[in-house]
């Protein structure tokens, strides 16, 4: 057991590879769940409400910087270390099920839903096996390949840009505006807080790290959002599941043969490092609660979640409970815990 757990605590991650960890993880309920989602709410305004929560979510994460001094939610108290690999858990099946979902409706359209799963799982179990270094050196290496394919996409579709599908802007009532920017910036900050349990060297420059990646994130998702809201009419595109992937079959009659399922491998990159770090995560949790001696419990876990993934979602009538009504909530309710950690540790200081 003390060679697995020092497997996991001893191993560090640079700045480098914690930023392209924060900008993957901040993007990663917008995919499919959160460009739908936050469209149907904002629709032509939706880049508007990107920008203020954007400015919200810079606030929140400079609050963060000035107590975060350390991994705060490194803890030893089972109770918050239950809570948090309960959280992860269902970050994954929700994750995973949108990954098989998109590649099941994009790319593998008669192959069987278990099959895809494992396509991906397999590699990213691999990765963690690895340790925290090696989904760090991976993670950077796959960022910048994600940069060029975001930058081809940008450059390709630019010409299709018409800004008269902005108008009339501002229409949204305060009702709508603070629903989708509470969306948006639940959507983007609450997965990346989970990061914080992560080894790593130089805290205060990684905090700086922290809050540049989830500015990128979100820079990365106003542009495709701006895209979403240009190339096409909202109205059309809020009738898809996965709108940013909807865009990019604009490209297939000026490029190669199904130029959009190539350029649409940029998300492909971000299901898959969201999905290897939510595993790296349930392992390094699981091993602190369970103090477990072999992988075996742990990959127990992981085929239970990833069936009951895959069963539970597939219907349609419990999934769209759990993306409208339940996920919203349950993200909100870890960053409360999360403020709630950050204050206790601050008044222990204090007190001392």
């Amino acid at each position: 057991m003390k060679k697995l757990i020092e497997k996991y605590n001893n191993k560090y991650i640079g700045i480098l590879e914690y930023f392209t960890l924060v900008v993957f993880l901040s993007r990663s309920f917008f995919n499919g769940i959160g460009f739908q989602k936050i469209l149907s709410i904002s629709k032509q305004d939706t880049w508007i409400v990107i920008i203020t929560s954007l400015v919200f979510g810079i606030f929140f994460m400079g609050m963060i910087y000035l107590f975060n001094k350390k991994n705060i939610l490194e803890s030893n108290n089972k109770v918050i270390n239950f809570i948090l690999l309960i959280f992860v858990i269902v970050s994954f099946m929700i994750i995973l099920n949108d990954f098989v979902t998109f590649a099941s409706l994009k790319y593998l359209f008669e192959t069987s839903n278990y099959f895809i799963a494992f396509l991906i799982l397999f590699p990213s179990l691999y990765i963690v096996n690895k340790g925290i270094e090696t989904i760090g050196r991976t993670s950077l290496f796959m960022f910048f390949i994600s940069i060029l394919l975001f930058m081809i996409n940008c450059i390709v579709l630019f010409k299709y840009i018409d800004f008269n599908n902005l108008k009339p802007m501002l229409v949204l009532s305060n009702n709508n505006f603070f629903s989708s920017l509470i969306h948006a910036i639940i959507y983007t900050i609450s997965p990346i807080l989970i990061l914080n349990i992560i080894p790593k060297n130089n805290c205060k420059k990684i905090n700086l790290c922290f809050i540049f990646g989830y500015i990128i994130s979100t820079l990365s998702i106003l542009i495709i959002f701006f895209y979403i809201t240009t190339v096409y009419n909202y109205k059309y595109m809020d009738l898809f599941n996965y709108p940013a992937y909807f865009i990019l079959k604009k490209a297939e009659y000026k490029l190669i043969a199904n130029g959009g399922n190539v350029l649409s491998l940029f998300f492909i990159i971000d299901y898959f490092f969201t999905i290897t770090i939510y595993l790296y995560l349930i392992k390094y949790i699981s091993i602190k609660i369970f103090n477990y001696k072999n992988n075996i419990f742990y990959y127990a876990i992981i085929i239970i979640c990833s069936f009951l993934s895959i069963i539970l979602l597939s219907n349609i009538i419990i999934k769209n409970i759990i993306l409208n009504n339940i996920l919203i909530y349950l993200l909100g309710f870890f960053m409360c815990f999360y403020i709630l950690i950050l204050y206790k540790k601050k008044l222990k200081k204090i007190k001392k």
